[in-house]
């Protein structure tokens, strides 16, 4: 006959207790954490490119472009393209003279790459790896705080780029 308390069960309900404790605690720890991660996806304010010379977002808001517009403003060299994405997946393969940007970059390298904010003319076009890679989103943002306005989020990413027979670029 099984005792309730043995030693080994003993020890078990232990490690359950204690872990379910830890979990109960990063929860509640999540939760009053300002930065803390978010149990749902919630969407990104933008607003939808319908044609480019249509008008601008309004201040203080990221523009998404398609497949189709990200493409057409390539053609023209009317956007200048950011990759959001770390400099590794960047040298593998990226839109040709696109600026790479990566993630934990300093907003004093990222206005050098991309020059002063006031002095930018062309619409920037913000993109990481795929639909579901939020770098680009978050970059967007970070631009608009250092006061580019013309920000806009291609979010079909590279795999969205590559799947359209966008041209690719490698770097050595």
């Amino acid at each position: 006959m099984m005792r309730v308390f043995s030693p080994k069960l003993t020890v078990c309900y232990e490690i359950l207790f204690l872990c379910a404790l830890a979990l109960g605690l990063a929860y509640i720890a999540n939760m009053h954490n300002p930065k803390g991660l978010s149990w749902e996806q919630v969407p990104l304010k933008t607003t939808t490119v319908v044609q480019q010379n249509d008008g601008l977002p309004e201040a203080g808001t990221v523009g998404v472009v398609t497949t189709e517009q990200a493409l057409d403003l390539f053609t023209e060299k009317g956007a200048v393209f950011v990759d959001a994405r770390f400099p590794e997946d960047f040298s593998e393969g990226h839109v040709p003279d696109a600026v790479n940007i990566s993630p934990g970059m300093f907003s004093e390298d990222a206005m050098e790459l991309l020059g002063p904010a006031e002095n930018q003319t062309l619409p920037l076009i913000v993109y990481c790896s795929s639909l579901s890679c939020r770098m680009s989103n978050e970059l967007a943002e970070n631009l608009l705080m250092l006061g580019y306005s013309n920000v806009y989020v291609y979010e079909q990413g590279f795999e969205g780029w590559i799947e359209a027979d966008g041209l690719v670029e490698m770097s050595r």
